[in-house]
This record gives C-alpha cells, sequence and structure tokens, in this order.
C-alpha cells in the first residue's frame, strides 16, 4: 500500500510540475498537439463534462496566462455596461460566448494553462478553491499574460538554497489549528529541508458587509510534522490576490501551512490559498 501510495503522489507530481512552466508539453515530441491538449484535459477528469476543442484548436505549445477582468465592460439589458467585478471569473463547459453550463469559478490573478483557442475561448487547466485541478473554457477577455496582483516577501532568502519544487498536490484541513476554526492546506507528502515557498492567498466570499473588519495582517505558520511554527506575517489590506515569498530561517520539513488573520472579523469569511516553488536545500 505504502508503493501504491508513493506512486500515486508521484503521477500528481509529474503533472503539478507540468502546470507551473511557462511552455508544457504532455506528450514526446512524435504526438500531435491534439493528443498533448487532450491527454492534459484527461489528467483532470474534466473531459467527461466539458465540450472538447476540436482538432484544430488545440495549440502546438501551451500558454501560460492570468486570469485578470480589470478592463472588462459587461452588457445590460438596457444596453449600457458595468465594470466587472469580483474574485473570480466564469468557467463555461463549452466554448460558447452565450454561456450555458459552468464549471467552478477561476479565481482573478490565478495561473491558468491554455491548452487550446476556439470562438474566442480558451480551454484552459486550472485549479478551484479546493486546489484541485480542473479544466474548462473562459472567454479571452478574462485572461491576461502577466501577474498584476500584490507581492509581499517574508525573511531574507536562504543562501543555500540548491533545489526547487515547483508544486506539491495538497488539500485543505478538516478542522482548524492551534486556538483557530480556520483551516489549512495539509501537503500530499512532506516536503523535506525547505528554505522558502511561495504562498498565494485571496479572501473568495466576505460573510459580511463589513469589510474593513475583514482586513489586516494575516499570520504565517509552518508544521513541521510535530508542532506549528510561527513563520512571520504579511499584509492584506485590500480584497485581491497577494503573492508571498516566504523564507525560512533554517530548513524544516513541511507538512502543512496555515494562515490565521488578524482582523476584528478573522472567521467570518472564506479563502484560497495555495503553496508552490518550493525552495530546498539538497
Amino acid at each position: 500500500m505504502k508503493r501504491q501510495v508513493r506512486s500515486f503522489f508521484a503521477v500528481l507530481c509529474v503533472f503539478a510540475v507540468l502546470m507551473s512552466l511557462p511552455v508544457l508539453a504532455f506528450a514526446d515530441n512524435e504526438s500531435t498537439a491534439a493528443q498533448n491538449g487532450l491527454e492534459a484535459i484527461k489528467s483532470t477528469g474534466d473531459h467527461r463534462f466539458i465540450q472538447l476543442p476540436k482538432e484544430s484548436s488545440y495549440l502546438e505549445e501551451f500558454k501560460t496566462r492570468y486570469v485578470d477582468f480589470r478592463d472588462v465592460l459587461i452588457p445590460t439589458a438596457d444596453g449600457q455596461a458595468v465594470q466587472m467585478y469580483g474574485p473570480s471569473a466564469p468557467v463555461e463547459r463549452a466554448p460558447s460566448m452565450k454561456g450555458g453550463l459552468q464549471m467552478p469559478f477561476a479565481f482573478e490573478d490565478s495561473m491558468v494553462t491554455v491548452v487550446a483557442e476556439q470562438n474566442k475561448m480558451s480551454c484552459i487547466l486550472y485549479r478551484n478553491s479546493n486546489n484541485k485541478l480542473r479544466a474548462g473554457w473562459i472567454r479571452d477577455i478574462y485572461l491576461g499574460d502577466e501577474y498584476l496582483g500584490r507581492t509581499e516577501t517574508i525573511g531574507t532568502e536562504n543562501t543555500a538554497t540548491k533545489g526547487n519544487i515547483a508544486e506539491v498536490p495538497m488539500t485543505w484541513s478538516e478542522k482548524g489549528f492551534l486556538k483557530s476554526p480556520q483551516k489549512y492546506t495539509v501537503l500530499a507528502e512532506p516536503v523535506e529541508n525547505c528554505v522558502g515557498f511561495t504562498l498565494e492567498y485571496q479572501i473568495i466570499s466576505e460573510g459580511t458587509d463589513k469589510r474593513a473588519a475583514l482586513m489586516g495582517p494575516r499570520v504565517v505558520y509552518v508544521n513541521d510534522g510535530t508542532d506549528w511554527v510561527k513563520i512571520g506575517s504579511f499584509e492584506y489590506p485590500d480584497l485581491g490576490t497577494v503573492r508571498v515569498r516566504v523564507n525560512l530561517d533554517e530548513p524544516m520539513k513541511v507538512t502543512a501551512i496555515g494562515t490565521i488573520a488578524d482582523c476584528k472579523l478573522p472567521n467570518t469569511f472564506f479563502f484560497r490559498q495555495i503553496a508552490s516553488d518550493f525552495a530546498t536545500t539538497d
């Protein structure tokens, strides 16, 4: 059983690394673009739910893009247009501009991988709020070429860094940690001798009309398999996505990552967080 778990984890890691690269290839050079793209979609399991791209719509080289609808205007029934806003953009099951059945939303400033383009829409691989890899169709106007969210840094980069793990599969815990009811993210397998990682954080549902009461520092904790270790904090003054480069003072095993909000209403909202780019000393 242990060997089977490690084998399954290894497969997940392969797809995670592929998702993190600017140009992705899911097969060898002899495979066609359609074969590569279809294999990528099937890796999510969502080929059962979405309309697959036309064979001619698959890209020879996948694209890395970011969900960005800052300048998007949505037409209204009276012929006017309003600014699109919110934490996420709709993802459809089919490349239809008229909409229809939807997949889970794609969150603002999150990275996606485009495997096909058709009818002014892109077939993307992306992660939902549970950090599960999904596939679906999104309008091209909801995508940009650069990450435009906020960036923060905790600590100083460790000069002993030698290795990097692009991404590790992770899930939400069932319960809170320390004295907080906030859930945390659990790594599928520990990262040994870790000296840093990038944490992406975003409130996705406010749960109150007192928005100011949700803003404030977020304290980052890392579990080393035995205890929770307080690493530092980053500012969260406004809604939106923030990417935090978290540097650890010394190499440690990382089994889980948690954040606790230092604000007036710390337990009324829902948020997403995912860690990637784990730096190691081996």
